[in-house]
């Protein structure tokens, strides 16, 4: 594997790394740099059994970006299960990679005013990509996550405690086919203490309820569609709430609508 101490503007690019793993209570992590400003690039990562890169807290500005992650990641160790790729520092970007088979959270962030953009992430046991309870000022924006073992992307609560993840933006991602929800935020059903805008989604545990314009397509399964009306289409409900939406096509919703907030 790749561990660092304390660095600074280090490139670590295009490496194969496979079959990091210690026996339990230890685990090893494929890539881990504790410092600012380093580049991680290009890189593949295939059955760690810690996460497969991660920034601690303490890194800032570092650039995570095409790199491949696979079978990685362990619920057993903490609290906050270690998946693909985790972010404890602030500052930090994670670009384009793909992220896949991961026991834990595909994408996990934990700190602040990172940028989580343009990544593909599926089949992980756990959350899609999750904002843990202390996360705040964060983007999550253009991800494509799919087939999560809970929710796609989350942002949550701390088992005990007022407060979660907040402040965060999570903008124009497609979720799909998730084991919960595509979409979930801790503060619901009060006012969220998110900004969810703009995402193409399924199923959700909250409404929309922004001055934003928000984007649902697909059959919502759990409510069956109404008959055919004399105009040709059927209508359909969004999730969890009595919004009604058109169904232009044969068991698919698909409209864009403005909400004021109440």
């Amino acid at each position: 594997d790749v561990q660092t101490a304390t660095t600074y503007g280090i490139i670590i690019q295009g490496n194969n790394i496979e079959g990091m793993r210690l026996d339990a209570p230890l685990a090893a992590t494929g890539i881990g740099i504790q410092g600012d400003n380093n580049r991680i690039l290009s890189n593949k990562i295939t059955n760690s059994n810690q996460e497969g890169i991660t920034l601690p807290p303490g890194s800032s500005g570092n650039l995570v970006q095409d790199n491949q992650v696979s079978a990685s990641g362990n619920r057993s160790l903490v609290v906050f299960p270690l998946g693909g790729i985790g972010i404890g520092g602030d500052n930090n970007q994670v670009l384009g990679n793909k992220i896949t088979d991961t026991t834990g959270p595909g994408i996990g962030i934990s700190g602040k005013s990172n940028g989580v953009t343009g990544n593909k992430v599926s089949y992980s046991t756990e959350n899609g990509i999750v904002l843990a309870p202390i996360a705040t000022g964060n983007l999550i924006k253009d991800n494509m996550v799919s087939d999560s073992g809970k929710n796609g992307i989350a942002a949550m609560q701390p088992l005990a405690g007022p407060t979660g993840a907040t402040d965060n933006t999570i903008i124009e991602n497609k979720v799909s086919t998730s084991a919960d929800f595509d979409l979930f935020d801790w503060s619901a059903p009060s006012p969220l203490e998110n900004t969810w805008t703009d995402n193409t989604y399924k199923t959700s545990n909250f409404s929309v309820e922004s001055t934003e314009t928000t984007r649902f397509e697909g059959r919502d399964w759990s409510r069956p569609a109404l008959p055919s009306s004399s105009l040709g289409f059927a209508p359909c409900f969004s999730p969890g709430s009595s919004l009604l939406w058109t169904n232009l096509y044969p068991d698919v919703c698909s409209m864009v609508i403005d909400f004021e907030r109440a």
